[in-house]
Protein backbone atom coordinates (compact mmCIF):
# COMPACT_ATOMS: atom_id res chain seq x y z
CA UNK A 1 0.00 0.00 0.00
CA UNK A 2 1.50 3.34 -1.06
CA UNK A 3 0.83 6.40 1.08
CA UNK A 4 2.56 9.45 2.45
CA UNK A 5 4.59 8.98 5.56
CA UNK A 6 3.52 10.96 8.63
CA UNK A 7 6.30 12.97 10.21
CA UNK A 8 5.51 13.22 13.89
CA UNK A 9 8.85 14.07 15.50
CA UNK A 10 12.13 15.86 14.81
CA UNK A 11 15.51 14.08 14.61
CA UNK A 12 17.00 13.22 17.97
CA UNK A 13 19.97 15.07 19.38
CA UNK A 14 23.04 12.97 19.95
CA UNK A 15 23.18 11.52 23.45
CA UNK A 16 26.44 13.16 24.43
CA UNK A 17 25.02 16.66 23.85
CA UNK A 18 21.45 16.11 25.03
CA UNK A 19 21.94 17.30 28.63
CA UNK A 20 23.93 20.43 27.84
CA UNK A 21 21.58 21.31 24.98
CA UNK A 22 18.66 21.15 27.37
CA UNK A 23 20.40 23.60 29.70
CA UNK A 24 21.20 26.00 26.89
CA UNK A 25 17.91 25.69 25.01
CA UNK A 26 16.11 28.69 26.58
CA UNK A 27 18.96 30.90 25.37
CA UNK A 28 19.93 29.18 22.12
CA UNK A 29 16.37 29.11 20.82
CA UNK A 30 16.56 32.90 20.68
CA UNK A 31 19.76 32.87 18.64
CA UNK A 32 18.14 34.71 15.77
CA UNK A 33 16.98 37.41 18.15
CA UNK A 34 20.46 37.71 19.65
CA UNK A 35 22.05 38.09 16.25
CA UNK A 36 19.60 40.70 15.04
CA UNK A 37 19.26 42.82 18.13
CA UNK A 38 22.84 43.23 19.32
CA UNK A 39 23.21 44.75 22.73
CA UNK A 40 19.44 44.74 23.25
CA UNK A 41 19.59 41.09 24.28
CA UNK A 42 22.92 39.44 23.54
CA UNK A 43 25.48 41.82 25.03
CA UNK A 44 25.81 43.20 28.50
CA UNK A 45 26.21 46.97 29.09
CA UNK A 46 29.11 48.03 31.25
CA UNK A 47 28.27 51.66 31.99
CA UNK A 48 25.36 54.05 32.40
CA UNK A 49 25.54 55.25 28.81
CA UNK A 50 25.18 51.69 27.54
CA UNK A 51 22.23 51.10 29.85
CA UNK A 52 20.50 54.19 28.49
CA UNK A 53 20.83 52.88 24.93
CA UNK A 54 18.83 49.71 25.66
CA UNK A 55 15.52 49.53 23.78
CA UNK A 56 12.51 47.30 24.26
CA UNK A 57 13.14 45.50 20.98
CA UNK A 58 15.45 45.96 18.04
CA UNK A 59 13.77 49.34 17.55
CA UNK A 60 12.13 52.10 19.55
CA UNK A 61 8.98 51.62 21.62
CA UNK A 62 6.79 53.65 19.25
CA UNK A 63 7.85 51.74 16.14
CA UNK A 64 4.96 50.40 14.02
CA UNK A 65 4.18 46.75 14.59
CA UNK A 66 5.40 44.41 11.82
CA UNK A 67 2.90 43.04 9.30
CA UNK A 68 2.27 39.45 10.42
CA UNK A 69 -0.47 38.86 7.87
CA UNK A 70 1.49 39.50 4.68
CA UNK A 71 4.80 38.26 6.08
CA UNK A 72 4.11 35.59 8.74
CA UNK A 73 7.76 34.79 9.41
CA UNK A 74 8.84 33.75 12.87
CA UNK A 75 11.09 36.82 13.16
CA UNK A 76 8.09 39.08 12.55
CA UNK A 77 6.04 37.23 15.14
CA UNK A 78 8.86 37.55 17.68
CA UNK A 79 9.25 41.27 17.00
CA UNK A 80 5.48 41.77 17.23
CA UNK A 81 5.38 39.99 20.60
CA UNK A 82 8.31 42.01 21.99
CA UNK A 83 6.70 45.31 21.02
CA UNK A 84 3.12 44.43 21.94
CA UNK A 85 3.34 42.14 24.97
CA UNK A 86 2.25 44.08 28.11
CA UNK A 87 4.49 42.05 30.41
CA UNK A 88 7.60 42.97 28.42
CA UNK A 89 6.60 46.64 28.27
CA UNK A 90 6.07 46.66 32.04
CA UNK A 91 9.47 45.08 32.71
CA UNK A 92 11.11 47.57 30.34
CA UNK A 93 9.50 50.60 32.00
CA UNK A 94 10.53 49.32 35.43
CA UNK A 95 14.10 48.99 34.18
CA UNK A 96 14.05 52.50 32.69
CA UNK A 97 12.59 53.95 35.89
CA UNK A 98 15.47 52.44 37.86
CA UNK A 99 17.99 54.18 35.58
CA UNK A 100 16.48 57.53 36.55
CA UNK A 101 17.05 56.71 40.22
CA UNK A 102 20.81 56.59 39.63
CA UNK A 103 21.09 60.33 38.90
CA UNK A 104 18.79 61.04 41.85
CA UNK A 105 21.00 59.02 44.19
CA UNK A 106 24.21 60.79 43.18
CA UNK A 107 22.70 64.27 43.54
CA UNK A 108 22.63 66.36 46.70
CA UNK A 109 19.35 66.38 48.60
CA UNK A 110 17.02 69.19 47.65
CA UNK A 111 17.73 72.45 49.50
CA UNK A 112 15.14 73.55 52.03
CA UNK A 113 13.61 77.00 52.35
CA UNK A 114 11.83 77.69 55.62
CA UNK A 115 9.70 80.68 56.50
CA UNK A 116 8.70 81.46 60.07
CA UNK A 117 6.33 84.06 61.53
CA UNK A 118 6.47 84.92 65.22
CA UNK A 119 2.98 84.93 66.70
CA UNK A 120 4.53 86.32 69.83
CA UNK A 121 7.47 88.53 69.00
CA UNK A 122 10.77 87.75 70.63
CA UNK A 123 12.20 90.93 72.10
CA UNK A 124 15.84 91.68 71.45
CA UNK A 125 18.01 94.67 72.22
CA UNK A 126 17.54 96.06 68.74
CA UNK A 127 13.82 95.29 68.42
CA UNK A 128 11.22 92.48 68.26
CA UNK A 129 11.76 89.55 65.87
CA UNK A 130 8.80 89.32 63.44
CA UNK A 131 9.76 87.02 60.53
CA UNK A 132 12.48 84.53 59.74
CA UNK A 133 13.59 83.04 56.40
CA UNK A 134 16.00 80.11 56.29
CA UNK A 135 17.87 78.39 53.45
CA UNK A 136 19.61 75.10 54.27
CA UNK A 137 21.47 72.43 52.33
CA UNK A 138 22.40 69.01 53.66
CA UNK A 139 25.75 67.54 52.55
CA UNK A 140 26.12 63.78 53.09
CA UNK A 141 29.43 62.56 54.44
CA UNK A 142 32.16 62.09 51.86
CA UNK A 143 31.58 58.97 49.79
CA UNK A 144 27.93 58.46 50.65
CA UNK A 145 26.60 59.87 47.38
CA UNK A 146 28.97 57.80 45.29
CA UNK A 147 28.04 54.61 47.14
CA UNK A 148 24.32 55.40 46.94
CA UNK A 149 24.63 55.86 43.17
CA UNK A 150 26.60 52.61 42.92
CA UNK A 151 23.84 50.71 44.74
CA UNK A 152 21.19 52.13 42.42
CA UNK A 153 23.35 51.39 39.39
CA UNK A 154 23.72 47.73 40.40
CA UNK A 155 19.97 47.53 40.94
CA UNK A 156 19.54 48.92 37.42
CA UNK A 157 21.72 46.10 36.08
CA UNK A 158 19.58 43.63 38.04
CA UNK A 159 16.42 45.13 36.52
CA UNK A 160 18.03 44.89 33.10
CA UNK A 161 18.74 41.19 33.56
CA UNK A 162 15.16 40.66 34.77
CA UNK A 163 13.92 42.48 31.67
CA UNK A 164 16.28 40.44 29.46
CA UNK A 165 15.12 37.21 31.11
CA UNK A 166 11.50 38.16 30.42
CA UNK A 167 12.39 38.85 26.79
CA UNK A 168 14.24 35.57 26.38
CA UNK A 169 11.39 33.68 28.01
CA UNK A 170 8.84 35.33 25.71
CA UNK A 171 10.92 34.66 22.59
CA UNK A 172 11.37 31.06 23.70
CA UNK A 173 7.63 30.58 24.28
CA UNK A 174 6.65 32.32 21.03
CA UNK A 175 9.00 30.13 18.99
CA UNK A 176 7.95 26.93 20.73
CA UNK A 177 4.27 27.77 20.28
CA UNK A 178 4.89 28.77 16.65
CA UNK A 179 6.54 25.43 15.84
CA UNK A 180 3.91 23.45 17.78
CA UNK A 181 1.16 25.12 15.78
CA UNK A 182 3.03 24.66 12.50
CA UNK A 183 3.69 20.96 13.09
CA UNK A 184 0.10 20.32 14.20
CA UNK A 185 -1.32 22.01 11.11
CA UNK A 186 1.19 20.29 8.87
CA UNK A 187 0.42 16.92 10.40
CA UNK A 188 -3.33 17.55 9.99
CA UNK A 189 -2.87 18.36 6.31
CA UNK A 190 -0.83 15.20 5.73
CA UNK A 191 -3.46 13.08 7.47
CA UNK A 192 -6.16 14.60 5.25
CA UNK A 193 -4.09 13.84 2.15
CA UNK A 194 -3.49 10.28 3.31
CA UNK A 195 -7.22 9.77 3.85
CA UNK A 196 -7.92 10.89 0.30
CA UNK A 197 -5.20 8.55 -1.02
CA UNK A 198 -6.64 5.62 0.92
CA UNK A 199 -10.14 6.37 -0.29
CA UNK A 200 -8.87 6.14 -3.85
CA UNK A 201 -7.04 2.93 -2.99
CA UNK A 202 -10.24 1.57 -1.36
CA UNK A 203 -12.11 2.03 -4.62
CA UNK A 204 -9.44 0.00 -6.37
CA UNK A 205 -9.58 -2.79 -3.75
CA UNK A 206 -13.38 -2.91 -3.94
CA UNK A 207 -13.19 -3.27 -7.71
CA UNK A 208 -10.76 -6.15 -7.33
CA UNK A 209 -12.97 -7.74 -4.66
CA UNK A 210 -15.99 -7.57 -6.93
CA UNK A 211 -13.99 -9.18 -9.70
CA UNK A 212 -12.82 -11.90 -7.32
CA UNK A 213 -9.12 -10.97 -7.46
CA UNK A 214 -9.01 -9.68 -3.83
CA UNK A 215 -10.20 -10.91 -0.46
CA UNK A 216 -12.76 -9.07 1.63
CA UNK A 217 -10.14 -8.87 4.38
CA UNK A 218 -8.15 -6.56 2.10
CA UNK A 219 -11.14 -4.23 1.96
CA UNK A 220 -11.49 -4.30 5.76
CA UNK A 221 -7.81 -3.48 6.25
CA UNK A 222 -8.10 -0.35 4.10
CA UNK A 223 -11.33 0.73 5.78
CA UNK A 224 -9.75 0.21 9.21
CA UNK A 225 -6.75 2.32 8.23
CA UNK A 226 -9.07 5.09 7.01
CA UNK A 227 -11.02 5.01 10.29
CA UNK A 228 -7.79 5.23 12.30
CA UNK A 229 -6.66 8.21 10.28
CA UNK A 230 -10.04 9.90 10.75
CA UNK A 231 -9.68 9.50 14.53
CA UNK A 232 -6.18 10.99 14.35
CA UNK A 233 -7.52 13.85 12.21
CA UNK A 234 -10.18 14.70 14.81
CA UNK A 235 -7.59 14.66 17.61
CA UNK A 236 -5.25 16.97 15.70
CA UNK A 237 -8.00 19.42 14.78
CA UNK A 238 -8.98 19.67 18.45
CA UNK A 239 -5.41 20.69 19.30
CA UNK A 240 -5.28 23.61 16.86
CA UNK A 241 -7.72 25.96 18.64
CA UNK A 242 -5.90 25.90 22.05
CA UNK A 243 -2.55 26.32 20.29
CA UNK A 244 -3.85 29.35 18.38
CA UNK A 245 -5.25 30.90 21.59
CA UNK A 246 -1.96 30.35 23.46
CA UNK A 247 0.06 31.84 20.60
CA UNK A 248 -2.19 34.91 20.30
CA UNK A 249 -2.08 35.54 24.05
CA UNK A 250 1.69 36.04 23.85
CA UNK A 251 1.20 38.57 21.04
CA UNK A 252 -1.58 40.32 22.98
CA UNK A 253 -4.13 39.49 20.27
CA UNK A 254 -7.67 38.13 20.41
CA UNK A 255 -7.65 34.38 21.25
CA UNK A 256 -9.44 33.47 18.04
CA UNK A 257 -7.40 35.69 15.70
CA UNK A 258 -6.19 33.87 12.60
CA UNK A 259 -2.52 32.89 12.69
CA UNK A 260 -0.92 32.93 9.26
CA UNK A 261 1.86 30.40 8.74
CA UNK A 262 4.16 29.84 5.75
CA UNK A 263 4.01 26.65 3.73
CA UNK A 264 7.52 25.68 4.75
CA UNK A 265 9.77 27.02 7.51
CA UNK A 266 13.51 27.02 8.05
CA UNK A 267 14.31 25.13 11.24
CA UNK A 268 17.79 26.59 11.56
CA UNK A 269 20.71 24.75 13.12
CA UNK A 270 21.79 23.99 16.69
CA UNK A 271 25.43 23.61 17.56
CA UNK A 272 26.24 20.29 19.20
CA UNK A 273 29.65 21.38 20.46
CA UNK A 274 29.69 21.07 24.24
CA UNK A 275 32.18 23.93 24.92
CA UNK A 276 30.14 26.35 22.82
CA UNK A 277 26.93 25.40 24.59
CA UNK A 278 28.55 25.70 28.02
CA UNK A 279 29.94 29.11 27.14
CA UNK A 280 26.50 30.28 26.01
CA UNK A 281 24.88 29.08 29.23
CA UNK A 282 27.47 30.82 31.41
CA UNK A 283 27.68 34.11 29.50
CA UNK A 284 24.09 34.61 28.38
CA UNK A 285 22.09 33.30 31.34
CA UNK A 286 20.35 36.30 32.96
CA UNK A 287 19.91 34.41 36.25
CA UNK A 288 23.68 34.02 36.65
CA UNK A 289 24.41 37.63 35.72
CA UNK A 290 21.62 38.87 38.01
CA UNK A 291 23.23 37.01 40.92
CA UNK A 292 26.57 38.65 40.17
CA UNK A 293 25.02 42.13 40.10
CA UNK A 294 23.15 41.43 43.34
CA UNK A 295 26.45 40.48 44.98
CA UNK A 296 28.04 43.73 43.81
CA UNK A 297 25.00 45.67 45.02
CA UNK A 298 25.25 44.06 48.46
CA UNK A 299 28.94 44.98 48.70
CA UNK A 300 28.14 48.61 47.89
CA UNK A 301 25.24 48.57 50.37
CA UNK A 302 27.56 47.27 53.09
CA UNK A 303 30.09 50.01 52.39
CA UNK A 304 27.30 52.59 52.49
CA UNK A 305 26.04 51.21 55.81
CA UNK A 306 29.54 51.63 57.26
CA UNK A 307 29.47 55.28 56.17
CA UNK A 308 26.28 55.85 58.16
CA UNK A 309 28.46 56.03 61.27
CA UNK A 310 29.66 59.45 60.10
CA UNK A 311 27.37 62.47 60.44
CA UNK A 312 25.91 64.45 57.60
CA UNK A 313 26.63 68.18 57.45
CA UNK A 314 23.97 70.84 57.01
CA UNK A 315 24.79 74.42 56.06
CA UNK A 316 22.08 77.04 56.61
CA UNK A 317 21.55 80.77 56.27
CA UNK A 318 18.91 82.52 58.39
CA UNK A 319 17.53 85.97 57.72
CA UNK A 320 15.44 87.50 60.50
CA UNK A 321 13.22 90.57 60.12
CA UNK A 322 13.42 92.73 63.26
CA UNK A 323 10.84 95.41 63.95
CA UNK A 324 11.43 98.94 65.17
CA UNK A 325 12.94 99.13 68.69
CA UNK A 326 10.65 100.27 71.45
CA UNK A 327 13.33 102.62 72.75
CA UNK A 328 14.88 105.45 70.81
CA UNK A 329 18.61 105.89 70.35
CA UNK A 330 19.45 102.14 70.19
CA UNK A 331 22.67 101.61 68.32
CA UNK A 332 22.75 99.03 65.47
CA UNK A 333 18.96 98.94 65.33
Amino acid sequence: MMKKKLITHAPKVRAKTRIIAALALPFLITAGCITNEGRNIGEHPSDLGALNSITIGDATEDMALPDIEQNPSISNYVKYALLNNPGIRSAFKEFRAQIQRISQAESLPDPRITYGYFLSSVETRVGPQEHRLSLSQMFPWWGKLELSAEVEKRIAFVKYEEFRAARLDLVNRVKNSYYDLYFTRRKTNIIEENIQLLKGYLSSVLAKYESGSAEYSDVLKVQLEIDNLKDALISNRELISPLVARFNSMLNLEPGAEVALPELIDYGTLSDEKPALLNTVLTENPAILKTEYLTEKDKASLALANKEFYPDITAAIDYTVVGEPRMTGVTDA
